[in-house]
Parts: structure tokens; C-alpha cells; sequence
């Protein structure tokens, strides 16, 4: 099985979020050299660990592992300006950056990852910063590189908010249509002390 942890959007951020894509996927299915995989609405969310392939065994561990409710408050979180990993050369990745609840998700993401290291899960060594991914580029003609950063710097989301109290241990479950995303486990966040 193929797993991910992840906090999901509610349905206002994901419809803002298809709008905002609306003008950008129109303009670059019009460019020649530029072929783009859109991560399907239903399927948008801001992975916090991306596990791979394990067996079930190791699923059911992880599962126990994940169980317990993660000790921080609820908290409000909002998606702001576009962008482009990697930030030079031909873009591969294209996001939205966290405008707010970046801290609290680092705290998120430090939690999930300990409790992972217990199970022999080793942490990504890249910096985490939360953010939404909502396309790869397959394609890129060398000239537009620039028109794809230049998109998305303009793109936002406009800072509308919604509320984190959960996050959720995903299977992802290939196939030639996408992948389909089945929540095995939520996971909910609890006040300490509450």
C-alpha cells in the first residue's frame, strides 16, 4: 500500500482554489511545449508526510503509531500567492504557499514525523514548508519556464481561511484515470490539557 499523511482543505478553499487555476490552465493549454498533470480537486491537500509504498504489516504499524491525538490546538490556516519548485531552472512543480498556519503546521509536521521515526520511517532531510501542489509539469519548452513562474507569482488565494483540526493517514491507490485517495485514519488534534 502507498501512504501519505496529510491535512486536508475544506470545499470554499478548494473551489477558490480551481478558480484561481481557471485563467492558468487556460493560458497554458494554449502554449505549445507546456503539458501539465492537474491534481484533481477532490484530491487537493497539503501532504505533511509522503510515506511510499509499505506492506500491510508496516501499514498497521503506522496506523498505531498515527493513532493518538496529536497534542496542539486547532488552529486557522490560509493559502495565499502561487509559485514554482524549483525556484530556478525549468519548473516541475506548481503550488500555493501557506499565508497562514505556517508555524502550526511545522509543529504538525515535527509530531508526525517523530511518531513515524518509531516505526523506522525517516523523515524527509529537505526543509519542510507547507504547501498545496496543484500541477506538474510533465513539459516545459525552454521559453516558458518564465511564463509558468510568472502565472503563478500573480495567482492567490486571498488569504480565506479555514479551520485545521485534523489530519488524515491516506492510501493512495494508482490507476491509468489518477490516483484515488482512501482515508484509513483521522487523526484529530486535541488541545493539551483539554
Amino acid at each position: 500500500m502507498r501512504l501519505f499523511v496529510a491535512v486536508d482543505i475544506d470545499d470554499a478553499i478548494r473551489r477558490s482554489v480551481v478558480k484561481a487555476l481557471d485563467p492558468i490552465k487556460s493560458r497554458l493549454a494554449r502554449m505549445s511545449g507546456v503539458s501539465v498533470t492537474w491534481v484533481q480537486a477532490d484530491n487537493l491537500h497539503l501532504t505533511l508526510s509522503f510515506i511510499g509504498e509499505v506492506g500491510e504489516d508496516a501499514g498497521t504499524e503506522i496506523s498505531r503509531v498515527l493513532s493518538e491525538p496529536l497534542p496542539f490546538e486547532p488552529f486557522e490556516a490560509a493559502l495565499g500567492a502561487g509559485g514554482v519548485f524549483p525556484p530556478s531552472g525549468p519548473p516541475r512543480v506548481m503550488w500555493f504557499a501557506m499565508e497562514e498556519g505556517q508555524d502550526a503546521f511545522g509543529r504538525l509536521y515535527t509530531e508526525v514525523a517523530r511518531r513515524l521515526q518509531t516505526v523506522g520511517i525517516e523523515p524527509e532531510q529537505r526543509p519542510f514548508r507547507a504547501h498545496l501542489t496543484v500541477g506538474r509539469l510533465k513539459q516545459a519548452s525552454s521559453g516558458s519556464g518564465s511564463v509558468v513562474r510568472d502565472l503563478l507569482s500573480e495567482a492567490s488565494i486571498g488569504g480565506k481561511r479555514w479551520s485545521v483540526d485534523h489530519v488524515t493517514l491516506y492510501q493512495s491507490k494508482l490507476s491509468p484515470k489518477g490516483p484515488t485517495y482512501v482515508a484509513l485514519a483521522r487523526i484529530p488534534l486535541i488541545t493539551p490539557g483539554a
